[in-house]
C-alpha cells in the first residue's frame, strides 16, 4: 500500500501567549506541520529536522505516523496548547492506538478520539504549559504518535 504524505489535519488550536506588565499579548502563530510515516516510531519529543518517512508500506503490517508541528511565525514562541484533527482512508487503515507525547501531556491535559467508522481522529493533543516547545526555526516538537495497521492494498491518505 502506498502512504502518501498529503496533510489532512485542521489545527483546531495553536495558540502561544506572551505576557507583559500591560496585559495579555497574543502572538501571531504560524503553524508548519509534518505528518510522517515510520516502522518504529521516534524516540525524541523535540528535534532539529523531521524524521525521514515512508512512502510505501506492505498491506497486514503495522506502521506508526507521528505529528510533527513547530512555531514558523515572525514571534518564535512555542506553544501553550495545540489539538489537531486527523482525516484517514479507513477502509485502508486501521488505527490501532493514539498517544500523544508526553511534552503536551501538562498536568494531564491530553485528548483524542478516534471513530474508524468515519476514518477520524478528533481532538487530538493537549497542552504543554508556557513553554518554548515548537519555537525556533530548528525545533519541531512532536505532537502524536500513532500506530497504524494496514488493512487493504491502495493508496492512502492520513
Amino acid at each position: 500500500m502506498k502512504i502518501v504524505s498529503k496533510l489532512a489535519m485542521l489545527i483546531a488550536v495553536a495558540l502561544s501567549m506572551l505576557v507583559n506588565l500591560t496585559g495579555v499579548t497574543v502572538a501571531q502563530t504560524v503553524v508548519d506541520t509534518r505528518v510522517v510515516a515510520l516502522d518504529t516510531a521516534s524516540t525524541d519529543s523535540n528535534l532539529a529536522a523531521v524524521p525521514h518517512g515512508l512512502s510505501v508500506v506492505d498491506s497486514d503490517s503495522t506502521f506508526y505516523v507521528e505529528i510533527w508541528i513547530k512555531n514558523v511565525g515572525p514571534q518564535q514562541v512555542g506553544f501553550f496548547v495545540a489539538i489537531v484533527d486527523v482525516v484517514y482512508t479507513r477502509s485502508l487503515l486501521d488505527v490501532k492506538q493514539v498517544q500523544v507525547d508526553g511534552v503536551f501531556d501538562f498536568a494531564g491535559f491530553s485528548t483524542g478520539t478516534v471513530d474508524q467508522g468515519a476514518g477520524r481522529i478528533d481532538d487530538l493533543g493537549g497542552a504543554v504549559g508556557f513553554s518554548d516547545v515548537g519555537s525556533g526555526q530548528d525545533s519541531w516538537a512532536r505532537l502524536a504518535v500513532l500506530e497504524i495497521e494496514a488493512v487493504g492494498a491502495g493508496i492512502a491518505t492520513i
